[in-house]
């Protein structure tokens, strides 16, 4: 059974909202035609219409494009349109190479807005040094737990998990009460295999939360990898005993139930929770399926979660779906599904969808590709045993293949 921490990721307006708050107060002097303009679309990002704020946007800046800020609010509303590429040219245009204060707010807030780019386009090393940027500059102290729980996440994305603890420690120095950083850091710590460390900050998160369903089955895998099985049965059992009030409650019960294995209990509860909203128990239920070998259900609600859930396409899903299509001999399927998953760059499941792939290209004996693909992975990956022997047995298949070929032609 895998763990899944986060299945996908999803862009958060409400801080968004912060900075043109920030930004209303440098603005208020522009001209009447370009100031209306920019509050018009200010107004509706705060609505969620961001078509009609983008054009807002755009004339404000036609009647007055020396405004940094205009720059940098059409830049996050592009981000929430998911037009990355347009919206790196606005957050250029409002950087210049000067050292007063609204200069470097205005930097400050673009740098920042570079690094969402790149983040939600899942280029996530680009990310992090956009956030740093960011964070080297004095002005807007305001901005930087922000910044540095988006860099964190960029590291977690990487797989750069030492350094996302760093960075979650200088956000806990500086606010000891968001229990979400202790969860972060939490899964953080474990990654890099640190679980005393792991396990200390799961219990603060309940300490501060009083139960926390994340934070329990967190424990529970830390406690699995550290072969201490009945302190993780332990945990599962005091998950249980949570009080269940609110929809949300629920839908925690069950994968509480789903890890408990109880899986015709945790079924009831994803179908009722997705019901009422919880798309993300497509996941859930999938993976029940797949436990019980009825693969076309448990693909057909993979399926649903990514057309469906309000989350950023997982590279965690699109793994499941490609095994249930390799366990289904649908290998066009399953590849498609591969390639969609390794171009998200998740750390936590690139290496076993890299694998796949290669496994996928075989199937489809398409054994130069695969040659290559396998080759390229183990510049990544060259302690891998596994894969040392399989590319033997690629590159004869691939020889007995370009044989066949030559032996044809004559």
């Amino acid at each position: 059974m895998s763990q899944v921490f986060r299945i996908g990721k999803k862009i958060m307006a409400p801080f968004f909202l912060v900075c043109f708050s920030l930004l209303f107060l440098t603005s208020c002097s522009t001209g009447k035609g370009a100031g209306s303009l920019y509050k018009q679309a200010v107004k509706s990002m705060e609505k969620g219409d961001y078509e009609n704020a983008a054009v807002n946007f755009e004339e404000a800046i036609l009647k007055n494009p020396e405004k940094a800020e205009f720059y940098i609010g059409y830049g996050m509303c592009l981000i929430q349109l998911e037009q990355y590429d347009k919206a790196r040219i606005q957050f250029d245009k409002a950087i210049l190479e000067k050292e007063n204060k609204i200069v470097l707010e205005n930097n400050k807030q673009a740098y920042r807005g570079q690094g969402l780019c790149d983040f939600y386009d899942n280029q996530y090393a680009n990310a992090v040094k956009w956030f740093d940027k960011a964070l080297s500059i004095q002005e807007l102290e305001s901005m930087n737990l922000d910044i540095l729980n988006y860099k964190a996440d960029a590291l977690m994305y990487q797989g750069n998990y030492k350094e996302a603890v760093e960075t979650l420690t200088k956000y806990i120095d500086k606010k000891k009460s968001d229990f979400r950083v202790y969860l972060k850091r939490a899964n953080a710590y474990f990654k890099a295999q640190s679980y005393e460390e792991s396990i200390g900050d799961y219990e603060k998160v309940l300490d501060l939360e009083g139960t926390n369903c994340e934070a329990y089955v967190g424990e529970y895998f830390v406690y699995l990898k550290m072969n201490q099985i009945e302190k993780a049965d332990s945990v599962l059992d005091k998950a249980l005993a949570m009080k269940t009030k609110t929809d949300e409650d629920f839908y925690n019960l069950a994968v509480i139930q789903y890890y408990k294995e109880d899986y015709d209990t945790a079924i009831q509860g994803f179908e009722a929770s997705k019901n009422k909203g919880f798309t993300e128990a497509d996941y859930y239920i999938g993976k029940i399926y797949e436990n019980k070998k009825e693969y076309d259900k448990a693909a057909e609600h993979f399926v649903s979660y990514l057309e469906n859930t309000e989350l950023i396409e997982s590279a965690a899903v699109y793994s499941a779906l490609a095994e249930v299509y390799l366990k289904t001999e649908q290998y066009d399927l399953g590849l498609k599904a591969v390639q969609a998953g390794i171009e998200l760059n998740d750390g936590s499941f690139i290496q076993q969808l890299l694998y796949n792939q290669i496994t996928l290209y075989e199937l489809l004996a398409d054994y130069e590709l695969a040659f290559e693909k396998a080759n390229d992975y183990l510049e990544l990956y060259p302690e891998d045993e596994k894969m040392q022997r399989e590319l033997k047995f690629i590159l004869t298949r691939r020889n007995n293949v370009q044989e066949e070929s030559g032996d044809s032609n004559e």
